[in-house]
């Protein structure tokens, strides 16, 4: 039953049948979210539901840095000569476990009460996110991706944008919190002002005193170690890059991501990208242009993650869309937007959206061939929408309008 969200249905057949899942990439996309609250409205039980498979996911990307980390230093140790031994894993303390825990239902906890920006959102985009990194697993053809899977920190950065991309979001766009001078548009200079917020509430949540001093030293080590500052340097640097470029409105992020865009795969055609040289495997390789390649690469992940919604299947786009209209229409009720989506053109506000941003998007992912052979292809989602919303959005508006206008008559 799709419909259900119970702890005991959907997440642990997930886990329990994986190995012996059949379905597609593609399939597996489509209904990724289909276990989730059709209306977007959860109870309490099913929003810990999702904390707690977030959880999981987090504490499966930290693992992979400390084996990682106990991986390196092995390698450079005395035991280079016994390097194919396998090791046991290394089990994480149920106190770092517990501090885990806290933080991630800490930042969960700053997804406010919206209709679109929400728990369940936070949700999503985890999940997609998560489940985009996992394609890259099993695509040996594209070695454009090499620099994301050989870095467990890299992975985990990721995922922790993922979590934190809109923590402590008032379910109003940039532009309002300008144009009526908020305090955060002040704090930021105007500037992407709810994406540098999500980022300083995550950072000074993850660094307050002694209260996530173990989780801290897993992620980047002990402080008195040389790595710590490098580490921790390179994870800020690029979650705050990931989460500026989800910003899909500020022109001048919009140029710099097109730029960056060109600059690593323009010079391609598809072939070009998925062709493999064994002799030219650059797991591991710090250089400029590599590191240039995984932060293009992981900001086109995020971007799709972000508004997957658009691109699996028609209940869930039309879902999400509902929600955003019924975000936007409550944000202008209580004077907090300008935007009235009762009055403008909510039908052919989406097709503008889907034709200018969307699609585009859709189209870069598919042009890079992330994925190998098993690829999922979100234009062609993309373009089914358009054509089923040109159908039926203009009804589809119509009831959303009256299922508002009802209760108050």
């Amino acid at each position: 039953n799709h419909d259900s969200c119970s702890p005991d249905s959907s997440w642990s057949l997930m886990k329990s049948s994986a190995k012996y899942d059949t379905r597609t990439n593609d399939e597996r996309w489509s209904e990724l979210e289909l276990c989730t609250c059709p209306t977007g409205i959860c109870t309490n039980n099913q929003e810990q539901v999702f904390i707690d498979r977030i959880i999981a996911i987090f504490e499966t990307r930290i693992n992979a840095v400390v084996e990682g980390r106990r991986f390196s230093s092995r390698r450079s140790s005395h035991h280079d000569d016994d390097s194919n031994e396998v090791l046991p894993s290394e089990e994480i303390p149920e106190s770092t476990l517990s501090e885990i825990r806290t933080f991630v239902t800490q930042i969960v906890n700053l997804y406010s009460r919206n209709k679109y920006h929400s728990v369940q959102h936070c949700y999503n985009v985890v999940i997609a996110a998560n489940m985009l990194l996992n394609m890259l697993f099993v695509n040996d053809e594209n070695r454009k991706v090499n620099g994301i899977k050989s870095d467990p920190m890299t992975q985990l950065a990721f995922i922790f944008s993922a979590l934190i991309h809109d923590a402590g979001h008032l379910g109003v766009t940039n532009h309002d919190l300008v144009v009526k001078g908020h305090d955060l548009a002040i704090k930021y200079d105007n500037q992407s002002v709810a994406e540098h917020e999500s980022i300083t509430v995550a950072f000074d949540e993850l660094f307050k005193e002694e209260k996530y001093d173990l989780l801290r030293q897993i992620m980047f080590g002990s402080k008195q170690e040389a790595e710590y500052e490098i580490s921790l340097k390179k994870f800020q640097d690029l979650v705050t890059e990931l989460i500026l470029d989800t910003d899909i409105f500020n022109p001048e992020q919009k140029a710099t991501r097109e730029n960056e865009f060109n600059e690593v795969f323009d010079s391609y055609s598809v072939d070009d990208i998925a062709a493999t040289d064994s002799s030219e495997n650059n797991d591991g390789d710090n250089s400029v242009d590599n590191l240039k390649t995984t932060r293009v690469i992981l900001m086109l992940m995020l971007r799709v993650a972000d508004l997957s919604s658009t691109m699996k299947c028609w209940d869930t786009f039309i879902k999400w869309s509902r929600l955003l209209y019924m975000e936007q229409r409550e944000a202008f009720r209580s004077g907090r937007s300008l935007y009235d989506p009762d009055n403008e053109d909510w039908f052919n506000n989406q097709i503008a959206f889907l034709d200018g941003y969307v699609l585009g998007l859709a189209k870069q992912i598919d042009y890079v061939n992330l994925f190998g052979k098993d690829e999922v292809n979100f234009a062609q989602k993309v373009l089914a929408h358009k054509k089923r919303w040109l159908e039926e959005g203009s009804s589809v508006v119509r009831t959303w309008k009256e299922e508002e206008i009802m209760p108050q008559q």
